[in-house]
This record gives structure tokens, sequence and C-alpha cells, in this order.
């Protein structure tokens, strides 16, 4: 993409240049030596050739942002570009910077950075040191996203001062974008899980139903294409025909989360709703970031997983345990809004078993007759564990039944 418009500042010592070079004028006036003049000679000198290599530097250029699949609060989100100079003169000491609305501190006024709460930590910059000319590099630039939701790009200016930093030459790019960013993931602590766990202690014994690879289930006649592994030779001996076993197949445990944000449902907060205090909204992400690394601390135990979400617009997922279903429920959580729905809609059936509200709360402890724990987003932090998102991103549930058996041995000691 070409650049929209292009303008030149002053640069960091463009004021301490521009009194220097006031000073020598009047003293090489005042006092007529040669060698004043040859200083002021030195001076235009070094505006001229900033000016020159200004014009070439950063003459041709053209910029892509590479597409960005997803972010995560609190973390590092990098993003990537690609920058091409079409003219042979090389650029030097290029910064890159994404940037919203007008002006060179617009950026503190519009955008992530002035919202509140704050969506970014700071201001997306990266460094490209040498851009030859006629060839493609690729650069980055680093920012941390504080809140999930999305992220809106606006505008990304490229601008240097090389060599003598007297001058500022600023290309700026219109390339309006949208980047996700995911609630906050952490490993939940043993204590957490284990109270989880004993909710479906029995997660994996077997159902009544055929079509696995477990314990024997019932004998039917051979099907074309059986195993012979399958085939039961004793029956088939008695009664001369060949019969096959039918097996079980195993049954994960389920678990059904309950985001309750029905404290900021629109009949109780009436016309307050759609303004909600920067507070409550840092409240409402700690419960949203507890019911995301339950779901990712689930997926990988083994868990078929469901979530219903209460004062928010927002369908129930019915649970079951794939790759493509933790990254839809991670989504939806991403684009969580409270005070946009009334009471809770649940699916037919569903009943939750963990139940996850914003505020203050008590202990883990399951109630005696009921299936259900309630925790609460400002216990975030002694029921997680930091962890690096991507290890909870990356990891896949093929372990899953051993770490089960984990956490059931250790809850049977406790």
């Amino acid at each position: 993409m070409k650049p929209d418009r292009s303008r030149v500042e002053l640069g960091p010592t463009g004021p301490m240049f521009l009194l220097i070079a006031a000073l020598a004028t009047g003293v090489a006036i005042y006092t007529q030596a040669n060698l004043m003049f040859i200083v002021l000679g030195l001076l235009a000198g070094g505006l001229v050739a900033s000016v020159l290599w200004l014009w070439a530097g950063m003459r041709g250029l053209t910029l892509e942002r590479l597409p960005v699949a997803h972010g995560v609060a609190g973390e590092e989100l990098v993003l990537r570009y690609q920058l091409l100079k079409h003219s042979r003169m090389p650029g030097f000491s290029i910064v890159i910077t994404e940037t919203w609305g007008k002006g060179p501190r617009g950026y503190k006024r519009f955008g992530p950075l002035a919202e509140k709460p704050q969506r970014l930590l700071a201001r997306p910059t990266g460094w490209v040191m040498h851009l030859t000319g006629g060839l493609t590099c690729q650069a980055q630039a680093s920012c941390w996203p504080i809140r999930r939701g999305k992220l809106e790009l606006q505008r990304v200016e490229l601008h240097t001062d090389f060599p003598f930093g007297l001058l500022r030459r600023i290309v700026v790019f219109h390339m309006p974008e949208e980047v996700l960013i995911l609630p906050r993931i952490r490993r939940v602590t043993r204590q957490a899980m284990t109270a989880v766990t004993r909710l479906d202690a029995g997660g994996y014994n077997q159902l009544d139903k055929e079509g696995g690879t477990e314990e024997f289930y019932s004998l039917r006649h051979y099907r074309k294409g059986d195993s012979l592994k399958v085939i039961d030779w004793k029956h088939s001996a008695k009664t001369g025909k060949l019969l096959s076993r039918e097996l079980t197949q195993p049954a994960p445990p389920t678990l059904m989360i309950l985001l309750d944000l029905s404290a900021y449902a629109p009949e109780k907060l009436g016309e307050l709703a759609p303004t909600l205090s920067p507070e409550a909204l840092l409240g409402v992400d700690r419960a949203v970031a507890l019911t995301a690394s339950l779901i990712c601390d689930a997926y990988v135990t083994g868990y078929r997983v469901g979530l219903m979400v209460s004062g928010a617009e927002v369908d129930t997922i019915r649970p079951h345990r794939s790759l493509p279903h933790r990254t839809r429920m991670l989504e939806t959580l991403a684009y969580v809004e409270p005070g946009t729905a009334p009471a809770i809609r649940r699916a037919a059936g569903e009943v939750p078993s963990v139940i996850v509200r914003p505020g203050q709360g008590g202990s883990l402890a399951i109630r005696p007759g009921r299936r259900t724990i309630e925790l609460y987003g400002d216990s975030l932090d002694q029921l997680t564990l930091y962890n690096p998102p991507e290890a909870l991103l990356r990891q896949r549930p093929g372990q899953a039944a051993r770490a089960q058996r984990t956490i059931l041995a250790v809850s049977s000691k406790a």
C-alpha cells in the first residue's frame, strides 16, 4: 500500500540547531570573521544534506500489515509489517508506530490508549535499522493489550530523522484493521481443579453404547471388515456362525460453566446499563478471565466443556470437546458485553456445574447435596497461576486420561 500523505517537522536536535545557527549568524555578521562564515557554511551543508537524505531515504516506500490471528490480554502482541523500497537509495533508522486520531499527540486522545479502562499499555512501536533499495524487509512492532475485545488499528506512521536529527519526515499509511484480543488465560491451581474434578469424578466410566474400543458390551454377527481380534471364537464354535464382540466407548467428564453477569442486567441497572464504571468493567474482565482459564484447563484435562452466560447477549454453547469448540468459546468470551441481555436463556436440559460471578466470594467447598461450585472473579489470582498462554493454547488432550487420574489420586489423598 502506498502512503496517503507525508509531512516534515523538526527533529529532536532541530531546536538546538536553529539556536546555534542564529547565534553563529549574528556573530559572523558582527565580527566578519572568516572562521564564523565557515561554521555557517558547515551548518547550511548539514541542513541541505538532511533535506536531501530525508527526501531520498523515504521515497518509494510501500507498506503492508501482515494478518494477525488474535492476541491475549496481558501478553505481548506482535504486529508484523512488510516494507518494500522501490527507489535505489537505502533508508536508515526508520521507526514504525501505530497511531490514532489527528496530530502528533492524537493517539493520547483517541483510540485504545484513551479508552476507559485503557485497552493498550503503550503505542505499538518498531524499528528498521537499514532498508535496502529495491528489496523487501519484514519488521515488527510490539504492544501489550490490557483488555479483551476488539483492538481497532487505524493508521501506521513511518518516520526517520537520519542522519543528524535536524528534521523528521513522517509518512502516513491509512490501514484500518481489527484484531481480536482473547481474555487472560492462566493455569488453574490444583485446589480449584480438584474441586471441579469432584463434580464429575466418574467421567471415564464406560457408556452403554456400542462402537468403542474399551470393555465388552454384547455379541453380534460378524460383519465384513471386522478385525480378527474382535471375533469371539469360543461362541462362534458353539453356534457354528462367526460372532464378533461389540465393545463400549468411554464417556469423558462434562463441565458446564455459567458466567453469571445478571447483576449487570438491564432490569437491575435500568438506565445505567450502557455506562458501567471502569471498575465494574475490570471486575467483569476478571470473571471472564477465570472462565477462560477453566475452559482451557478443562479441555487439556479431557473434559467436554459447555458455556452459558447470564446478563449478556450470548447463545448457549453445549458441551463438546474439540479444538474449534474451545476456540469458539474463547472468542465468545472476548466479545461478552455485560448489560446487553436480561435473564439467562438456558439450553434445554443444561444445568451448570460451575458458576463464575464478578466480585468477591467464599471458599471452594461444594455444598452438601449440590453438584455446583461458585467461583468469583476477584479470586483470579488465588485460583490461577501465571502460565504463558501459548503453552495452554498449544496443548492437546492426548494425555487427558493420565491427567484426570492424577487429579483424582490427589483428590482422594486430600
